[in-house]
């Protein structure tokens, strides 16, 4: 089994670096804040003291932070050290920010792969699990045990590191918007008086909605629950931001985005950002 470190502990990282230290990898964790690493290392990881003994005491490294300004904080002084390791980088980012990253780490002698994850935390290292990285293909070579312990979709997009940061964009629009259809469809049910728990069933088979999150939210909406939380709308308002902030939302291409993000940010800036998604609707009702 290989020595792994793992860099962020927020709920993905922490998903992550559970299912590595279960998969019998020989685990060193580290987050900013210290407390996080707790549950770990009653699981059985080491802690860090620092990230330079980390990364000095391990042949991969894993990085799953809040964005790649923090990730480059977290490694700049450190590039010496990651000279032959194998760098996993998990962390959101732009293409411009993969393509950065990838010259960085190589020029420090690193085997870089740059990823994205496509799930929820609870689906990481399940068979539904989807972690998408390219790289070099030495670096993949290297990697790819690690990769696919994620989950079990879990797969290699070539030599172009922009591409699971594409497909991640492509992929979290359309999740948004079919889920936002849902909530939208909920609240005009409820509109109507209607009581929107006794008709999930039949929405979910008259509307081209993936199933799964679009009942998450559907089912929120209806016991007025939005505490149950994997990803929040925060997460999802500052994910969609990244990709609105490069469109111009005067022409027919940001029109759609320019109006799904001005709901997000109005939930987020009435105190909903650490609700479920599906806590839009209160922003539908005036609430």
């Amino acid at each position: 089994m290989s020595t792994v470190f793992v860099i962020g502990l927020g709920n993905m990282g922490a998903a992550l670096a559970q299912t590595l230290l279960e998969a019998g990898h020989q685990l060193t964790v580290w987050n900013r804040t210290s407390e996080k690493a707790k549950p770990l290392v009653e699981a059985g990881a080491a802690q860090a003291e620092n990230v330079a003994s980390g990364i000095a005491a391990n042949e991969y490294i894993v990085i799953c932070v809040g964005d790649y300004t923090q990730s480059m904080e977290v490694l700049r002084d450190h590039g010496a050290l990651l000279s032959t390791k194998t760098v996993i980088q998990l962390t959101s980012s732009t293409s411009a920010e993969a393509v950065t990253m990838s010259k960085w780490a190589t020029e420090q002698g690193a085997l870089y792969l740059d990823g994205a994850i496509w799930n929820y935390p609870s689906q990481v290292g399940t068979d539904e699990g989807r972690v998408a990285v390219a790289g070099s293909a030495e670096a993949w070579k290297s990697g790819e045990h690690l990769v696919m312990s994620m989950g079990g979709r879990s797969g290699y997009y070539g030599t172009n590191v922009t591409a699971p940061t594409e497909i991640d964009r492509a992929t979290v629009l359309y999740a948004a918007f079919t889920q936002l259809g849902a909530i939208q469809a909920a609240y005009l049910l409820e509109r109507a008086g209607l009581d929107v728990g006794k008709y999930i069933d039949r929405l979910l088979e008259e509307l081209p909605f993936n199933e799964a999150p679009a009942r998450r939210q559907l089912e929120a909406v209806a016991s007025n629950d939005f505490s149950d939380t994997e990803a929040s709308l925060g997460a999802w308002t500052d994910f969609l931001s990244k990709i609105t902030g490069e469109v111009d939302k005067t022409k027919p291409e940001g029109a759609l985005l320019g109006g799904m993000a001005t709901l997000l940010e109005r939930a987020v800036d009435l105190g909903y950002g650490e609700e479920e998604l599906a806590s839009v609707v209160k922003v539908l009702r005036g609430s």
